[in-house]
This record gives structure tokens, sequence and C-alpha cells, in this order.
């Protein structure tokens, strides 16, 4: 949240148009809120906020989204969808629930996210 922001809904209606170019208020229906979880250093709670879009929307990502996916959720609940991503860490390795969406793979805050609000 920065200043101006009331509620956890506004700042995603500002974070999406500010990182992805799409208006919530005018292309989605507001569904409420998932868990909320706190980062894996600890130092941020991060507010799922979910919405449905009602129409097709075009996706301009700014230079803080990395890429972006359309996936259909029904994939993520089939066996097919989860997997585990391997990744080492301070030397260790780590294996960590994921979804697959073909060659996509999800996982960490996001699978932890997605996984709250499949339920």
């Amino acid at each position: 949240m920065q200043p101006g922001d009331s509620t956890a809904r506004e700042t995603a209606v500002r974070e999406t148009m500010e990182e992805v170019g799409v208006d919530l208020e005018k292309a989605a229906e507001f569904l409420g809120y998932a868990d909320t979880m706190t980062t894996h250093t600890g130092t941020m709670d991060v507010v799922p906020t979910v919405f449905v879009l009602k129409q097709v929307v075009e996706v301009k990502p700014n230079d803080e989204v990395a890429s972006y996916r359309w996936v259909i959720l029904e994939d993520f609940l089939s066996p097919n969808g989860k997997s585990t991503y391997k990744f080492n860490y301070d030397g260790r390795n780590i294996e960590m629930p994921s979804f697959l969406a073909g060659d996509y793979v999800v996982w960490g805050l996001t699978h932890r996210i997605l996984t709250s609000v499949l339920k």
C-alpha cells in the first residue's frame, strides 16, 4: 500500500494499472480477498486481492513484470498441473511445490497465493 490507498483493493487496482495497464475498475469484478501471506523473507505481508475479468483486456507490462501468461485454472487442478520446482539456494538443493502451464512453472509466493485462491 502507498499513501492514498485506503484498502488492499485500491492498492491492487492501482498496482495492476501501473504494472500491466489493465483497469480493473472497468474490466473486472472484485470477488474478495484470499488469505494474507508473508513473503519468505518475512518483511512484507501480501493481501491477495481477487478479481474476475469481464472482458478481454490488453496487457502492457512495465519493467517490473518479468513475464505473464494467460492460463486455464483447471489445468492447475489436474494431476498434470502439479509438479515440483527444484533449485539451488545457498548451496542447498531445494524442492518446492509448483503448478505447470505447458512449460511455464509457477512456484513460490505465487504458487502459495494460487493454492489459497483455488481452495
